[in-house]
């Protein structure tokens, strides 16, 4: 944990210097309990991978935010704490240029999206961390009008001869 900050930064260097990767997909959980400094710093990093020509999709997912706005982080062995994103929707705006700026079909309630990668390629962004269940805890899944969206999209990149490739956060088959 004491060196991740290098070793992430290292990574994005790779991926800054690789010439073979052309896009690059991020399936949430960017952040720890979405302490606003670490989106901040990570929105930073994806941009320089934009910068490189690389094409950036991201989702988040439930570290990503807090409901209390509150997220707990170290200085040395004392814990403390730090501002974090209070409303999941206020990720949308945050990483709108890392995919929902080219999305050709948006969810926005579930914050879901598509792009056209490529001719006959299409990239569902799936953010499975919409179901809240009754009592208010979270669960995952996708709502009965979301996924009524999600078949309407396959519908639709079938009947326009369409590869679809789907990202989601949690596996599309239950373990």
């Amino acid at each position: 944990i004491k060196d991740s900050d290098l070793v992430l930064k290292a990574g994005f260097d790779m991926l800054c210097e690789d010439d073979s990767t052309d896009i690059v997909v991020i399936s949430g959980d960017t952040t720890h309990e979405g302490e606003i400094e670490s989106h901040t710093e990570f929105i930073e990093m994806l941009h320089d991978l934009k910068k490189r020509g690389k094409r950036v999709y991201v989702i988040t997912a439930t570290h990503d935010f807090q409901d209390d706005g509150v997220a707990h982080a170290y200085d040395g062995d004392n814990r403390i704490e730090v501002p974090a994103v209070k409303d999941r929707h206020d990720l949308w705006d945050m990483y709108y240029d890392f995919g929902p700026s080219e999305a050709i079909a948006t969810h926005k309630e579930s914050m879901c999206y598509v792009v056209q990668l490529a001719p006959g390629y299409r990239l569902f962004a799936l953010n499975d961390d919409t179901n809240y269940k009754p009592e208010g805890e979270r669960g995952s899944g996708f709502s009965d009008d979301c996924m009524k969206w999600i078949l309407e999209q396959l519908k639709d990149a079938h009947d326009n001869d369409q590869y679809v490739i789907a990202m989601t956060h949690h596996p599309m088959i239950s373990p």
